[in-house]
Parts: C-alpha cells; structure tokens; sequence
C-alpha cells in the first residue's frame, strides 16, 4: 500500500485526506511513466472521489492484471470496484466451458491509438507518402500488405472459435450492462518498418477477465520479421502476414486455456 501520513492530499481532488477515515490507496503498480494513470499509482484518495472517477473501472483492471496475477501463499490480490482489496483463491489456470461461455471483446487505449496510427501510415502509403511521381501500381501493391485492423479480424475470427459469442463493447460498464460472461481486453503494440528500420514487430496481449473484473487468464502472441532477411518475397514479412503470426501465438496460448 502507498505511504500514508497527515498532510497528504488525494490524488484525484488534491484536497486534504483524512487518514482515519475512509480512502483507496495501492502500492506502485504502473512503472510506464506515460501512463496517465501513473502518478495515481502509489497514492492515496478519498473513497469518495474514487467512486466517482472517470478512470475507476480502468484503474481497476490494471491492479487486477498486475497485482493480481502475483501469488502469495496460494492467494492473489483482486481489487473490487469501489477500490477495497481482499485476498482471493489463485485458482485461474483455464476458462472451463469457453463454448458455453458469451465473449465481450474491448481495445485497450493503447491498442486503439496503435491503430489509429497505423491507419494513418497507411493512408499516407496510398497517397504514395505525397511524390506525384511514385506509380500507381507501386502504391497499391505497397497498400496491399497493409490493413491495420486485419488483426481485430483475426483476433474475432478465433474468439469465435473458443467461446459461444463475441461482442465488440467499450469499457467495462458496457461490459457489464450487456450480461455477457467474459470480457477479453485486448492490447496491441507494432513496430512498423521503414526504409531506415527494416522491422516489423506485432506484440499482442490478450487479458480475460470474468465479469466482476477478476482476471482469469492471459495469452500473448508476439512476431517479428526483418525485410532484409527475404528481400526477394516482401509480402511474407508485410504488417498483415505478420499480424497473423502474431494472433497464431495467441491461439496457441489461448487453446490451453480454454477447456
């Protein structure tokens, strides 16, 4: 838990804390400094703000795929909405009856501004990066081996392979609201290749989560490939072959979790 003393303020209304009375506090969770949740990491706030917070169900689920998933004595931590922490059974090592089991599907922030980067590189490649020069043909060949969103595609196409139903949903309340059992939180990081850094590299992480924020799994699939190595055949080492490589690694994880 975060170092508590008289004097401090809450990290979300920055008014003085009571620290006899009601607050929601954790030890340092986040280590990515970028992370705008991080400087709430290893802080204190009152109960009050805390439930009334834009960031709470986010917040939440990153105690609960950090914290969460460390074991001690048999026992892992689980954050529960209004920010209280017990100690719970760690017993997750599968999803059993995954094909009874409805899925709602959610983009993390990050994965959605990954792909809203790469929607742009791709926009930019169409164009043929703005030179009038560059041929047609050139730039629809090039456009060709580029579709950012494939891997969402790909990724639904399995998820409709292990469980009942798949529903695209926008955070965990819409989660909840919806009555589905599941939800898988999907995070994508991609290093797309230039002509100065030949490589391209797809890291996709898939978090289960049941529907009291619980974590219950996780499968990753990661893949690289360096245009330089096969100069001769570009299209096996394009972003969308790639990305497919990267969601085979995630079945092949997400295959024995599912029973």
């Amino acid at each position: 838990m975060a170092l508590i003393y008289e004097g401090m303020t809450c990290a979300i209304c920055d008014q003085s804390l009571d620290i006899h009375g009601a607050i929601v506090a954790t030890t340092h969770f986040i280590t990515d400094e970028s992370d705008p949740l991080w400087r709430f990491s290893d802080a204190a706030m009152h109960y009050s703000c805390f439930q009334q917070w834009q960031h709470r169900e986010e917040f939440v689920r990153k105690y609960n795929a950090t914290m969460g998933t460390m074991i001690w004595d048999g026992k892992r931590q689980h954050m529960k909405m209004d920010g209280s922490i017990e100690y719970v059974p760690a017993d997750f090592t599968h999803v059993a009856a995954s094909r009874t089991k409805r899925l709602g599907m959610i983009l993390s922030n990050e994965a959605a501004s990954t792909l809203k980067h790469l929607e742009e590189r791709t926009k930019a490649a169409r164009q043929g990066y703005g030179d009038p020069k560059l041929r047609q043909d050139i730039r629809d060949r090039h456009a060709a081996h580029r579709d950012p969103r494939a891997v969402i595609d790909l990724l639904t196409l399995l998820f409709r392979e292990k469980f009942a139903d798949v529903t695209r949903v926008d955070d965990f309340q819409a989660f909840r609201a919806s009555g589905l059992d599941i939800v898988a939180v999907v995070d994508l990081r991609v290093v797309d290749g230039t002509s100065r850094h030949p490589l391209t590299a797809v890291d996709i992480r898939v978090h289960l989560f049941d529907d009291k924020a619980c974590k219950i799994g996780e499968a990753r699939g990661i893949a690289r490939r360096d245009y330089l190595s096969n100069p001769e055949t570009p299209g096996e080492d394009s972003l969308l072959n790639v990305q497919a490589q990267a969601v085979r690694g995630v079945a092949a994880q997400l295959t024995l979790l599912c029973k």
